[in-house]
């Protein structure tokens, strides 16, 4: 079976992706996720339409000639099968010249003026000589004009202009001159009645840079139909970009407030919490049709939809003037593929994608080829001194290093993988690596690596209660204090061989185990409630 499904799909695409379709009419995310998924595949979605469309998605010829899916009335808000069986009857005299053509032609309990104007909103009735904001405010007048002729028509009092040729051949009154909707207007109406953006959508423009790393509706989606039904991604931090399409605030129990949001990327929507701290801090960017990145946390639960816990809301800063053309394609190519998804892909999100160097992004190119063909890469490696100044470490010492996955976290690639120099799984900030090199050695293999988990127990440093704490360091790990926290992280010289610094971070199991790691080389002066907290997990692993 599966053979005969790649077998249409590659050969009948069109048709392939039309009876897809219908076999999700009741489903609109998943709706939207294939159309999106037809754009990008170059498979035009037409409009619903009186003059084409039946009840289901069907076959139907492009402007250019070509084939594309016409999107079925079936689909359309307030417009019941009987309506459609109208429509279709009554087109086979010929097709509906305007809307006038229409209402007279067209009649009975199935179609009412609620009827028609969704399908004007739906763009049913495009390209027949006027814009749909024209339409919108005539077609009530026009709908009770034909009802009028037909009553009359009925009680026989037909007059000799009736009969007269062409006499029903337009509208008794002037059609009003009105300017057509803006582009985002047309597209909201599209969406009211059918659930999704047909003709377009208002992330379009930004398209390239959605998918330079966010997880996407359609990822989670996926997780969603593992075995587990996505339990082991629980608790996964992601960062996700689109706009909202739904926004609200509500009062708790216990008088505080939180939000309730609906975010919606170009593969579907995503029901957001935003809990009261969270709330607080962001409550004005929470609004909709804004165009945003939401990090947060996923959350699985058995027979419920998934959901994204909010930690952080930003605007849509990751469009920059910087990002050229050719960058944007490179980045393009970690996501490119419509079916990658985050169980098969290399990157995986635990926070906000701005870096500012991007000459980063040819490295990432060529990480992403190396995990693609199981190849080694070869780099040098950059530190800072005391003084945050930038040297190569081990004088331009050439690591030798297997690529698993890149991980996008906290602004910042990392390439994770195995290193041979260290002889065990590795981590390094791709801004700090320099001259990456494809090698003809194959990776080492390590099967039993999950990135998913991985960017759970090491990357999990950033939840939402975060306090300052003070850190006493030796000089020689200034590069791992950089990576973890930033140039722009604050410290002071302690004395010839030690600095301070000062962090924000949770006080949690991963904190504490980054601080395990450097075996005293990174001691915490203070607040006094995390040395109790950091003595506690000492004497518990004790």
């Amino acid at each position: 079976m599966a053979v005969w499904t790649a077998w249409l799909k590659k050969h009948y695409p069109v048709p392939f992706m039309a009876a897809l379709l219908n076999s999700m009419m009741d489903n609109t995310p998943k709706i939207a996720g294939y159309i999106q998924y037809c754009r990008q595949s170059g498979i035009p979605i037409l409009p619903p339409s009186v003059n084409h469309s039946g009840w289901r998605f069907s076959v139907d010829t492009a402007p250019d000639g070509g084939k594309g899916i016409r999107f079925g009335l079936g689909g359309v808000k307030n417009v019941g099968r009987g309506a459609v069986e109208l429509i279709v009857k009554n087109r086979r005299q010929g097709p509906y010249r305007d809307l006038f053509d229409f209402a007279q032609r067209v009649s009975g309990d199935a179609l009412n003026k609620r009827t028609v104007e969704s399908l004007i909103k739906a763009g049913a009735f495009d390209g027949m000589g006027y814009n749909r904001a024209q339409l919108l405010l005539c077609y009530e007048p026009l709908m009770d004009d034909a009802a009028q002729k037909r009553r009359d028509n009925l009680a026989g009092q037909m007059s000799l202009f009736d009969l007269a040729p062409g006499a029903q051949s337009g509208p008794s009154f002037t059609m009003p001159d009105a300017p057509e909707h803006p582009r985002k207007v047309l597209l909201g109406m599209e969406r009211e009645m059918t659930g999704v953006y047909i003709t377009g959508h208002p992330l379009d423009e930004v398209a390239d840079l959605l998918r330079t790393g966010f997880t996407t509706v359609a990822d989670i989606q996926e997780m969603a139909e593992g075995e587990d039904h996505g339990a082991r991604y629980d608790g996964l931090s992601v960062s996700m970009a689109g706009i909202l399409a739904a926004a609200k605030g509500k009062v708790t129990k216990k008088g505080s407030m939180m939000g309730f949001a609906t975010l919606e990327d170009l593969t579907g929507q995503v029901e957001c919490l935003v809990f009261p701290k969270v709330y607080e801090r962001f409550a004005p960017m929470l609004n909709v049709d804004a165009l945003v990145i939401l990090d947060g946390k996923l959350s699985f639960r058995e027979e419920e939809d998934v959901k994204l816990l909010v930690d952080a809301v930003e605007s849509s800063r990751f469009i920059t003037a910087k990002k050229s053309e050719r960058l944007i394609e490179k980045l393009g190519k970690l996501t490119s593929e419509s079916h990658a998804r985050q169980l098969d892909r290399h990157i995986y999100m635990e926070g906000t994608a701005k870096p500012e160097n991007e000459c980063i992004y040819y490295s990432v190119d060529e990480i992403h080829n190396a995990i693609q063909e199981k190849r080694q890469i070869t780099f040098q490696y950059y530190e800072y001194t005391p003084q945050k100044e930038k040297i190569l470490k081990h004088n331009g010492y050439r690591y030798q290093f297997s690529p698993y996955a890149l991980i996008w976290s906290r602004d910042c690639y990392y390439a994770v993988g195995w290193s041979e120099k260290h002889g065990k799984l590795a981590q390094f900030r791709v801004d700090r690596m320099v001259a990456v090199e494809s090698s003809d050695q194959a990776a080492v293999c390590m099967p039993d690596f999950d990135p998913a988990e991985y960017v759970r127990k090491i990357f999990g440093m950033y939840p939402d209660d975060l306090c300052t704490v003070e850190l006493l360091c030796e000089n020689e790990v200034m590069r791992s204090v950089i990576d973890r926290f930033g140039e722009e992280v604050s410290t002071v010289t302690a004395d010839d061989g030690h600095f301070k610094a000062i962090v924000e971070v949770a006080p949690s199991p991963p904190f504490f185990a980054w601080v395990f790691t450097f075996c005293g080389k990174i001691q915490i002066l203070g607040p006094a409630e995390v040395l109790d907290e950091m003595r506690g997990m000492t004497a518990w692993l004790q």
